[in-house]
């Protein structure tokens, strides 16, 4: 028990602030004002019960000032000091939202091409099973022929060289890319790069891009940064999906708790994150004006902002900001690597799982590890008990017999052309 609250207290231990502190203290006295007040009251009323028959030098004025003397440190003291914990987290986090941690959703973007290349990967490319040859051989020669010119309609301001009638042409071509590689790389910075309303998005391009636009509206450690969990609550189409694929609010029981815990994980991390580098930015502007720290000094760390901090302040300023950082990290996510994996794991992984049971109903291929994805390696980065994994198997074990009840009726039918066999063992 003892080495169980321990391993408790060494994973929340940095997730607590003295303002964290201030309010739970407050609370407790507020919360318990009513039950403190009225415990000091009858006590006081068996004393002077007492004192009737044995004096004790207890009067009714005394016992009053005792009680409300209680009632007010308990009363107002807590308020005051969930007071002073709300003022304390209020000018930290704006001086964080000051220090630009709203604006970390760039390193996302920054990482825009490994997430076109995992896009492609894991979910466009198998769709080219459904296309003819001859509409990706013509996609190649589209972007063969108009490379430059496609490039210039992805960036803004190299746009404004093309003539109004060639951008018209240009969309044109733009709506229909994307059975190619090539092609989806046009389409994919074409949607991220240029601004467009979502509905306008919907009609440009050849895949559906909005939620990973979305999910880019959104920074790393910071409160906003919960885009994954509102498109998977708020999309009408995956709303459609659950319901089709049965998962009523009985089969989701469970990942409703585990999501509830993610988003509370997810909070106190964010908000311890942003609290101390708040605080630690402020002692490093003081120590070094009129240099402004920011917070990607410290989230988003690379060579060319330590070769600034070098440049301009000097090697141990740049090591007081790697130290800084270090620390930060470590007492917030521990130092031990595999307290901070589970950590975030544990903040994060609740909208995966959720997604990940969802597509199980969908995607045989994925089921069965039939593509780079495999269902099986998804799940085992869960926490999952005993019960649920026996659960998870006889799921695989059913989908294994369908799958073979499908294959052996298409193995006698051999006049089913390939398209429609896969149409066929996907639905």
């Amino acid at each position: 028990m003892l080495r169980k609250l321990r391993s408790v207290w060494g994973e929340i231990n940095g997730l607590v602030t003295v303002a964290d502190v201030l309010e739970i203290a407050g609370f407790w006295l507020y919360r318990g004002t009513t039950r403190r007040t009225m415990s000091v009251a009858i006590a006081f009323a068996g004393l002077l019960l007492i004192d009737r028959k044995v004096d004790i030098g207890l009067s009714l004025a005394s016992a009053l000032t005792g009680t409300s003397t209680i009632f007010i440190v308990s009363f107002v003291g807590g308020i005051a000091l969930m007071l002073i914990s709300g003022s304390i987290v209020r000018s930290h986090e704006t001086l964080a939202e000051a220090k630009g941690s709203n604006l970390l959703e760039d390193m996302k973007k920054a990482r825009a091409a490994e997430h076109r290349q995992h896009l492609w990967e894991q979910v466009f490319v198998h769709e080219l099973a459904f296309e003819t040859p001859e509409a990706i051989a013509r996609e190649e020669r589209l972007v063969e022929e108009m490379r430059d010119d496609l490039d210039r309609l992805c960036l803004p301001h190299a746009r404004r060289r093309l003539s109004d009638e060639r951008r018209r042409e240009l969309k044109g071509v733009m709506r229909e890319l994307g059975l190619t590689y090539d092609g989806f790389e046009l389409a994919y910075d074409y949607a991220i790069s240029v601004p467009m309303s979502r509905s306008m998005l919907y009609h440009r391009v050849r895949h559906d891009l909005a939620p990973i636009k979305f999910w880019y509206d959104g920074a790393p450690f910071h409160h906003t940064d919960t885009k994954l969990g509102e498109w998977f609550d708020g999309s009408e189409v995956l709303q459609a999906a659950r319901q089709d694929a049965g998962l009523t609010w009985r089969r989701m029981y469970r990942y409703s708790i585990v999501r509830y815990w993610h988003k509370l994980w997810f909070r106190v991390i964010t908000h311890a994150i942003q609290q101390r580098i708040a605080r630690a930015s402020v002692e490093l502007d003081r120590k070094y004006p009129p240099y402004h720290f920011a917070t990607d000094h410290f989230l988003w760390p690379g060579p060319q902002t330590q070769t600034v901090v070098r440049r301009q302040l000097g090697e141990e300023a740049l090591s007081e900001l790697v130290a800084a950082r270090r620390k930060i990290i470590a007492r917030v996510l521990d130092a031990d690597p595999r307290r901070a994996v589970r950590l975030m794991r544990r903040a994060l992984l609740g909208n995966f799982e959720v997604a990940t049971l969802l597509r199980a109903r969908y995607d045989p291929f994925y089921v069965t590890g039939e593509i780079d994805a495999a269902w099986s390696e998804d799940v085992g980065r869960y926490e999952l008990t005993q019960g649920e994994i026996e659960d998870l198997q006889l799921d695989l074990d059913r989908y294994g017999r369908r799958r073979r009840a499908i294959e052996e009726f298409l193995a006698a039918r051999p006049e089913i052309g390939p398209a429609a066999r896969r149409a066929l063992l996907v639905a």
